[in-house]
């Protein structure tokens, strides 16, 4: 992955040359679409939603976020500024790695749902876990352009770290390093390809140091999902 002090300066480049707007172009209801379609890939967070059980629901899930990577790579496409498309580029090669390991053989979707039946005993505290990510990017949203990069940054661990806990001790060990790696993967690309210095040892301490985030404009709507939030975040720098 390329680190932040080379990929942020070129993208910032190209979005200051960048002077058509393509929210101009943007189909309306584009981004209420692109969240519904975030939902998919985002069991957690999505209350209506669980792990699969069984081969059909497995079957009915792999479906589901194939359609919805498809329409996030469309929305990136119409929608986004350079640097938020970027970013949604990452996500989107995380959720194709995601599905080819689980999807693309009977053998990984058994593998799948005999790994992943544990996880929905503690689903809430999960759930828990992203309704205040969420709720943090959405403040994020309105801090000082300086400081958002290192917030949104500080707030991916902590939400990393919130998961990391949720799924601590209720699945057998030979499970955890497989659930970890499928259900912190699309955190951890972003956090790698941006966050340089607010990762990693002593970032803890850094964090630390951030400015408070400000309150959440009540005008605007929640997300669903992590998507819109961060995308707006990295086309308002």
């Amino acid at each position: 992955m390329e680190s932040v002090v080379f990929l942020l300066p070129s993208l910032m480049f190209t979005l200051i040359t960048f002077d058509l707007t393509l929210a101009d172009q943007c189909p309306p209801g584009k981004a209420i679409e692109a969240d519904v379609c975030a939902s998919k890939l985002f069991v957690v967070g999505n209350r209506e939603s669980r792990m699969p059980q069984t081969i059909s629901e497995m079957d009915k899930y792999c479906s589901s976020v194939r359609k919805a990577g498809k329409c996030l790579k469309s929305y990136s496409s119409q929608c986004l500024l350079p640097l938020p498309k970027q970013i949604s580029s990452v996500l989107n090669r995380a959720v194709e790695t995601n599905v080819n390991r689980i999807c693309n053989t009977q053998e990984g979707r058994q593998e799948f749902i005999r790994r992943f039946s544990c996880v929905n005993k503690n689903i809430n505290a999960l759930h828990q876990c992203m309704d205040k990510y969420i709720d943090n990017l959405e403040r994020i949203k309105g801090a000082d352009s300086r400081n958002k990069i290192a917030m949104t940054c500080c707030y991916s661990s902590f939400f990393r770290a919130c998961m990391e806990k949720g799924i601590e001790g209720i699945c057998p060990p030979d499970s955890d390093e497989y659930i970890h790696e499928l259900i912190i993967n699309y955190t951890r690309e972003v956090l790698e390809t941006l966050c340089g210095q607010w990762t990693g040892p002593g970032a803890k301490e850094r964090c630390a140091t951030i400015p408070t985030l400000p309150k959440r404009d009540s005008r605007s709507s929640k997300s669903m999902t992590p998507y819109n939030p961060i995308m707006d975040i990295f086309a308002n720098l």
